[in-house]
């Protein structure tokens, strides 16, 4: 199947897991051609269809993403990439994030620490951005302190804080 071509075409989450449930039915093969998309697209539906179809692959089979687990850090914090995929590629690293073992990242957990409170980012993002770096704290309870104080300043200068946030929060 040619994802890019398919994906532009056909919109929807039946179209979107019929790719995942592909690439899981040939992961040696597909896989790499998903991520290709994932990475490369120029075209912004196909970026946002494959990131899509990459999320239904980690929901199933979150193993098969760690060995791509620092090339999904830094699609993440790339500059430049619209805030729903970054949220969408925020929720991979979500899920692969307790199967790997790479070395922390401090680009990353910075990107993540900073983003948690910059209301220049849309809320999806933020959610991520406060649920990571929880899963992170949980790894290196060094940071809990400052993810704390984060989140108090969160609180005080943010007064209309949106429901998701706050539920992010507790």
């Amino acid at each position: 199947m040619n994802y890019a071509e398919y994906l532009k075409t056909h919109f929807g989450r039946k179209f979107v897991q019929l790719v995942a449930l592909d690439v899981l039915n040939d992961v040696d093969n597909n896989l790499p051609c998903l991520l290709d998309l994932v990475e490369n697209s120029t075209d912004s539906v196909v970026l946002w269809r494959s990131a899509w179809s990459l999320q239904f692959v980690a929901e199933e089979s979150p193993q098969l993403l760690v060995p791509y687990f620092s090339k999904l850090e830094k699609l993440a914090i790339k500059d430049g990439v619209s805030d729903g995929y970054r949220r969408i590629l925020l929720g991979i690293i979500k899920k692969v994030f307790p199967l790997q073992k790479e070395p922390l990242n401090v680009a990353f957990l910075n990107f993540i620490l900073e983003n948690c409170a910059n209301p220049q980012r849309a809320i999806g993002t933020r959610v991520q951005c406060v649920y990571l770096a929880k899963v992170y704290t949980h790894d290196y309870p060094e940071l809990k302190q400052e993810l704390q104080l984060i989140f108090s300043e969160m609180r005080n200068h943010e007064p209309n804080l949106p429901k998701s946030l706050v539920v992010a929060l507790r």
